[in-house]
């Protein structure tokens, strides 16, 4: 009998690509294939090589290569409230870069003065309001960076909130990113249909603040993305690869460099809820695959709608575990180079590129939804 050391590749039969091929379909047989053809538009190979790579399929992943080590920030969310300023400074020193205040009615000036006294180690301060609650210019008057958001009911605004926008972003003397761009809008379809919805949306965007005398550098560096990750895994992290390099493409048709938009990706994970603590396995997933897919800003949603701070502090350290321990924020694109992934997120691109310009072949997101 030969010793491990007397074998050689040759006591080994060669296949082909085909036969392994061969071998992974009948041992996967249907499954998850139906979902990735509905999402890519063509149905994928269970696995792919070096062969299979071209250059449009390679320049998903040298969009990460001029990026600085991949680091995330961790945000969490808190209601204002009377313990606002003890909770932030309770998050701060237990891990969290930031926070996002969720305002749900207007603020006196006595209480725009406390969310300015928060604890100020805090690298951002986001704010979270409801649609119909007017929004005081002063909180942005501080040192602070971060981005607003406004729960809107609809995907594009109110007359009144776009003016509140425009006057916003006219006297920005601040760090804030003013439009956050949320797919969840768009959920209702695959993938394609939500990416290329959300292009067609900050196209809008740009276009109206633009058409009212704000520049196009200013209009770009006001918009953040935000998008929920869900439980499919690959897919969710190709759906944020796919569509950073399709919002590059999108810049420099503005005659704007990308790295000069900066554009950051706010994640959250999926805000369905199962009781327990065992959901803490489900919201680690999602979470990778938002780091992976290269977003900038996280919030874990706690695994109950109980605001105590237990689930808060599990959902805080899932993200300080992926960053402290598994350390992904120690390589720029840590799926950069695997076949499978790159050639999934070019499909992807292409089939949401084709629907993009279809949508604005038709007069652009507002005549199309």
């Amino acid at each position: 009998m030969n010793t491990i050391s007397e074998l050689s590749f040759s006591d080994f039969e060669k296949n082909s690509k085909y036969a392994w091929s061969q071998k992974l379909k009948e041992e996967l047989r249907q499954s998850g294939k139906e979902f990735l053809k509905q999402e890519t538009g063509t149905e994928p190979e269970p696995f792919y090589t070096l062969e299979d790579m071209d250059a449009k399929t390679t320049f998903a992943h040298t969009q990460f290569l001029r990026s600085p080590l991949h680091s995330w920030l961790l945000d969490e969310q808190l209601f204002f409230n009377d313990g606002v300023l003890a909770k932030a400074e309770k998050a701060a020193l237990a891990g969290a870069d930031g926070i996002s205040v969720i305002i749900t009615q207007a603020l006196s000036s006595e209480e725009i003065n406390t969310i300015g006294k928060i604890n100020s180690s805090s690298k951002f301060i986001n704010f979270c309001f409801d649609s119909d609650v007017e929004i005081p210019q002063l909180l942005f008057k501080g040192n602070h960076c971060g981005a607003l958001r406004i729960n809107n009911k609809k995907a594009w605004p109110s007359d009144s909130t776009l003016e509140q926008l425009c006057g916003l972003l006219k006297t920005n003397d601040s760090n804030y990113r003013f439009v956050s761009i949320t797919s969840s809008w768009h959920t209702h379809g695959d993938m394609a249909t939500e990416l290329s919805m959300t292009l067609a949306l900050a196209i809008e965007y740009i276009n109206y603040f633009t058409d009212r005398g704000i520049s196009i550098s200013a209009a770009l560096k006001a918009i953040e993305f935000s998008f929920t990750t869900g439980k499919s895994f690959l897919m969710e992290i190709t759906k944020l690869r796919a569509f950073r390099l399709l919002w590059n493409r999108v810049i420099e048709a503005y005659a704007v460099n990308p790295e000069e938009a900066n554009t950051p990706f706010y994640c959250t994970t999926s805000l369905e809820l199962a009781y327990s603590p065992e959901n803490a396995i489900r919201l680690s997933v999602e979470a990778m695959a938002a780091i992976l897919g290269g977003c900038n800003s996280l919030t874990i949603t706690p695994f109950t709608n109980d605001q105590t701070d237990f689930p808060k502090r599990i959902s805080r350290n899932i993200a300080l575990l992926l960053r402290e321990e598994s350390y992904l924020d120690k390589v720029i694109d840590p799926l950069g180079g695997s076949y499978y992934i790159e050639k999934i997120t070019s499909m992807l691109a292409e089939k949401t590129w084709s629907m993009l310009r279809y949508i604005e072949n038709k007069g652009g997101y507002l005549k199309n939804v």
